[in-house]
C-alpha cells in the first residue's frame, strides 16, 4: 500500500468537508436576520431621523416614493426599526409576499390602529374591543366571521345593488345642479356620495347627504367625512411615530379622540333609533344587514356599535381616493376613455338606465379599468402581519413576532412584473387582448389577501363600478352635443339635437350672451332627445378643456356625423364672455351632404350653411321707412336704457341669454 497516497487522499477530503463547513456558515451568516439590508437605526430614534421635514430621506405621506428609494438601495428585502423594539420588514418581491399570508396563521396578525384600539378599549362601557381594525386573536375571529356574513361572496352583495343605483343616480342629478358653482372641488362630493352608500349599506338609512342643508361645514355628514378623514390621517402617525399617546393624551391623539367621539356619538343615535323600529318579524326573517347583525345572538349592541364606525371609517375616506384615483387616470387616457363609453353606452343606452346584475356581468372592459387602477393606485401601500412563526424571505431568516409589510405598490411598478408599469392599460387585464399576460396572484392586492382581506371590498368594488358606469355615460353625453336647430334641417327621427339615428344629444352649456347694457347671462340650452334606430359606433373623439374657459372637442360617428368646436374666454362684463366657432355635418336621406359652420358669442349662434334658407332683401321702401324711425328714436333716447335686456341675443331657452348647442 502507498501510505503517503493515503494520507494524502484522506486530507484532501478533511480540506473538502472544511471548507463546505466553513461557506455553509458564511452563508447561514450573511442570511441572519441582523444582516438584512436596511437605513441606520439609532438608539433611541430608530430610523425616526429619516422622516425628519427638508433633511430626512423620507416622508410619511409619501410611503410609495419611501418604498421605491428602499427598493432600489436595499433590493428585495429590507430590515427598518422605525422606533425601539419594533422591527419592521418590507417585501417587494411577490414570492416572499405570498410566503408572509402562507404563515399568517389561523388568527392572522397586525399591527395597525393602535391609537385607534386604546381609544376604544378605554371606553369599555361602548365598545366590547377594539373593533375589526386593530383587534387581534380569537376575538378579531369572533367578531370577523360574524359580520363577514352578507358581505363575503360576490353574490351576497348583489342584494346592494338597487340601492347603490338609485343613491348614484340621486348623486349625479344634485352634481349637475351644483356644477356651475366656479371652483368646484369634487372630491368632497365623492365623500358625500360613499357615506350616503354606507350609510344605507350598513344601517339601512338614508342620510341625505346631498340635500342643501347637509352641505353647510356644520351639518351632520360634513362633519362625519371629517371624523373619517382625521382618524385616517392620525393611524400612521401614532402608529409609527415616538408613540407617547401610550402615556399622555398628545394633539394628535386628542384631534383622533374627537374626531372618534363624533362618529360614535351619531352611530348610537342612529342604531338606538333602528333598534328601536326592530320588530319581531325582522328578527325572525332579517332582510337588511343591520337587521342580521341585531338578530345574531353572538353580537350585542357594543359589537355592532364598533363595526359601524369601523365601516363609516373605512367606507367613507378610502373608497373617495380610490374613485378619485380612477377619475384621475381615466381623464388622462382618451383610448380608455373612448373605449369604456363604447361599452357603457351600449349597456345603459340612458344616462337613467339602472345597472343591473347582467350588465355588472358583461361590463368587463369596465372591470379592467378599475383593476387597472387599483393596480396603480391600491387602497393602500402594501399589506402587514405579524410572523407567528419563523419564515424566510429571499434567504433572510426572519424570527416570530416580527412585523412584516408587503409593497405591492412599488412592486406593481416595476418593469419585471408589469410592460409600461406607469402606464394606465386596462387592456392588460383582458384575457383575449394581445397585451393580457398572467401576473403573479400575489402583486395585485389592493384589498389584501385570506381571511384578514378587507370586509367589504366586494361591495366597495361593485360601488365603484356602478359610479364609473354611470358617470361616464353622462359625462361624455354632455359633451358630444351638436348645435341645436329646428328640426327640419336635420336628418329624419334625429330628434331636435341633430344627434342623428340611434345617438342622443346631452345638455350642453349655454354661452355668456350680453344685452345692451344688461349683465353676463349663463344658462344651459338643453338638447334634443335623440332618435331611434342602431347603435352607431363613435370612431373618434378629442376633449381638451384648459380650465380657463378655452376647449376644443370634436367626434366622429360611424354613420358619417362630424362635429368639432374651439372656444375661448374674451374680456367684457364681469365675468368674460365665453365665445365659440365650430361645425358639424351629416348626409341628409336624399344623399345630399349638410354642413353647417357656426360661431357663438355676445352676438348670439350664428349657422352658416349652403341648406338653410335666407330671408328675402328688405325693400328699398321699407328699409327707408326702417332708418327713420330709428333717427326719430336716437334724438328722443335718454340715458342708456338701465339695465337693458338681460335677455340679450343668447339664444333662447338655455337659461336666460346663453346659447344653445
Amino acid at each position: 500500500m502507498n501510505y503517503s497516497y493515503f494520507r494524502f487522499s484522506h486530507l484532501d477530503k478533511y480540506l473538502q468537508k472544511a471548507t463546505w463547513i466553513s461557506f455553509s456558515n458564511l452563508y447561514r451568516y450573511s442570511h441572519n436576520f441582523s444582516n438584512i439590508p436596511g437605513p441606520i437605526s439609532l438608539p433611541v430614534v430608530g430610523t425616526l431621523y429619516h422622516y425628519v421635514p427638508i433633511i430626512g430621506d423620507y416622508k410619511f405621506d409619501e410611503l410609495h416614493h419611501n418604498g421605491f428609494k428602499k427598493y432600489y438601495k436595499f433590493g428585495p428585502v429590507v430590515h427598518e426599526k422605525l422606533v425601539p423594539d419594533v422591527n419592521i420588514v418590507w417585501l417587494f418581491d411577490p414570492v416572499d409576499i405570498e410566503t408572509m399570508f402562507r404563515n399568517e396563521g389561523k388568527y392572522p396578525q397586525r399591527r395597525s390602529h393602535l391609537a385607534l384600539e386604546k381609544y376604544r378599549l378605554d371606553k369599555p362601557a361602548v365598545y366590547n374591543s377594539g373593533g375589526l381594525l386593530p383587534t387581534n386573536g380569537s376575538e378579531w375571529f369572533r367578531i370577523r366571521s360574524i359580520f363577514q356574513k352578507g358581505l363575503s361572496s360576490p353574490q351576497s352583495v348583489k342584494k346592494f345593488l338597487g340601492d347603490t343605483d338609485e343613491v348614484i343616480q340621486e348623486w349625479i342629478v344634485s352634481l349637475e345642479e351644483i356644477s356651475s358653482k366656479p371652483g368646484l372641488d369634487y372630491l368632497p362630493e365623492l365623500s358625500r356620495l360613499f357615506l350616503e352608500l354606507t350609510g344605507k349599506a350598513i344601517l339601512d338609512i338614508r342620510l341625505n347627504s346631498f340635500a342643501k342643508h347637509e352641505r353647510s361645514k356644520h351639518s351632520r355628514s360634513s362633519k362625519l367625512i371629517e371624523a373619517a378623514l382625521v382618524t385616517n390621517s392620525s393611524v400612521l402617525k401614532t402608529d409609527n411615530g415616538p408613540q407617547l399617546w401610550k402615556k399622555f393624551d398628545t394633539p394628535l391623539y386628542k384631534k383622533l379622540k374627537r374626531a372618534q367621539g363624533y362618529m360614535e356619538e351619531v352611530a348610537i343615535d342612529l342604531l338606538s333609533l333602528k333598534m328601536s323600529l326592530f320588530s319581531e318579524r325582522e328578527k325572525n326573517t332579517p332582510s337588511t344587514l343591520l337587521e342580521t347583525y341585531l338578530s345574531s345572538p353572538e353580537l350585542d349592541f357594543k359589537d355592532i356599535i364598533g363595526v359601524i364606525c369601523d365601516f363609516l371609517l373605512a367606507g367613507i375616506d378610502t373608497t373617495t381616493y380610490t374613485t378619485s384615483f380612477l377619475l384621475y387616470h381615466l381623464a388622462n387616457n382618451q383610448h380608455a376613455q373612448d373605449n369604456l363609453f363604447r361599452e357603457a353606452h351600449k349597456l345603459l343606452p340612458q344616462k337613467d338606465t339602472p345597472v343591473t346584475e347582467k350588465i355588472l356581468q358583461e361590463a368587463v372592459y369596465s372591470k379592467a379599468v378599475l383593476k387597472e387602477s387599483l393596480r396603480l393606485r391600491p387602497v393602500s401601500v402594501g399589506v402587514g402581519r405579524v410572523l407567528q412563526s419563523d419564515a424566510e424571505f429571499s434567504g433572510y431568516s426572519v424570527p416570530s413576532g416580527t412585523v412584516v409589510v408587503s409593497q405591492n405598490q412599488i412592486s406593481c411598478r416595476l418593469h419585471k412584473y408589469f410592460p409600461s408599469p406607469d402606464e394606465f392599460i386596462p387592456e392588460r387585464w383582458l384575457k383575449k387582448d394581445p397585451l393580457y399576460k398572467q401576473p403573479n396572484p400575489f402583486l395585485v392586492l389592493p384589498f389584501g389577501h385570506g381571511p384578514r382581506s378587507c370586509i367589504g371590498r366586494r361591495l366597495a368594488e361593485q360601488n365603484m363600478l356602478v359610479l364609473v358606469l354611470k358617470l361616464i355615460v353622462v359625462a361624455f353625453l354632455k359633451i358630444t352635443s351638436t348645435a341645436k336647430l329646428p328640426s327640419s334641417y336635420l336628418p329624419p327621427n334625429a330628434g331636435a339635437s341633430g344627434g342623428g339615428p340611434g345617438l342622443t344629444s346631452p345638455v350642453r352649456p349655454g354661452g355668456a350672451g350680453n344685452g345692451r347694457g344688461g349683465g353676463a347671462g349663463s344658462g344651459f340650452g338643453n338638447g334634443g332627445a335623440g332618435g331611434n334606430g342602431d347603435q352607431i359606433p363613435i370612431i373618434s373623439y378629442e376633449n381638451v378643456n384648459n380650465g380657463d374657459g378655452s376647449y376644443k372637442w370634436s367626434y366622429e360617428t360611424g354613420n358619417g356625423i362630424k362635429a368639432q368646436e374651439e372656444g375661448e374666454l374674451k374680456p367684457g362684463g364681469e365675468e368674460g364672455i365665453q365665445s365659440a366657432v365650430g361645425s358639424y355635418s351629416y348626409t341628409a336621406p336624399d344623399g345630399t351632404e349638410i354642413k353647417v359652420e357656426y360661431t357663438a358669442d355676445e352676438n348670439g349662434f350664428v349657422p352658416v350653411g349652403d341648406h338653410l334658407p335666407t330671408s328675402p332683401p328688405i325693400p328699398p321702401e321699407i328699409l327707408k321707412s326702417l332708418e327713420q324711425n330709428a333717427a326719430e328714436e336716437a334724438g328722443q333716447r335718454v340715458g342708456g336704457n338701465g339695465g337693458g335686456n338681460g335677455g340679450g341675443n343668447g339664444g333662447g331657452n338655455g337659461g336666460g341669454n346663453g346659447y344653445r348647442y
